[in-house]
């Protein structure tokens, strides 16, 4: 009587998690062309991330979703990274773990409290996504992480009447012109 097989069976996942945004849209930004949105305030982020290396589509592979924020005018040089209390030089703490398994490949996270107060008004800024899988893979560049830009802008408009002057009396009114 011979011994019976041994069988193990297992998954060689060389690639790289991609990612996608779901929330913030992306929505024309008139007063900055080139951006995918203008925004007063941060809102929640959801998305996915996906794991294209796994063939096991009963459990998931992704060990984690990170993001970064980082700031594309630093006000002080070097300092561009949100680390989850101020601008810093990057580092790992400019990382921010948004999801873990077993939570999924889907997050929803809010980001009222990432950097409301630190961020400055006409200034734009990238959010930065990715995943690691169980296999340790994850996107290390930052132009191949999925990015959303925007421009934070806090400040109210504002508008100027020039004409008609006020106190004036006129018979009829042709014109209006002002400034905003």
């Amino acid at each position: 009587v011979g011994t019976p097989p041994i069988s193990r069976t297992f998954i060689i996942d060389d690639g790289k998690p991609s990612g996608s945004y779901t929330a913030p849209a992306a929505a024309a930004c008139a007063a900055a062309p080139g951006f995918d949105a203008c925004v007063n305030t941060l809102p929640t982020l959801a998305g996915a991330v996906a794991d294209q290396g796994n063939v096991d589509t009963q459990n998931t592979s992704i060990k984690n979703v990170r993001l970064r924020l980082k700031d594309n005018v630093p006000a002080t040089g070097g300092q561009d990274y949100w680390n989850g209390s101020a601008w810093a030089a990057f580092g790992g703490a400019s990382d921010i773990l948004l999801a873990t398994v077993p939570a999924g490949v889907n997050f929803n996270w809010s980001t009222a409290t990432l950097a409301q107060g630190g961020m400055r008004d006409g200034v734009d800024y990238t959010l930065l996504l990715w995943g690691e899988d169980k296999a340790g893979n994850k996107e290390t560049d930052e132009n191949l992480m999925v990015q959303r830009s925007f421009v934070y802008d806090s400040r109210k408009p504002t508008a100027y009447l020039l004409h008609p002057s006020s106190g004036e009396v006129y018979l009829d009114l042709n014109t209006i012109t002002g400034t905003a």
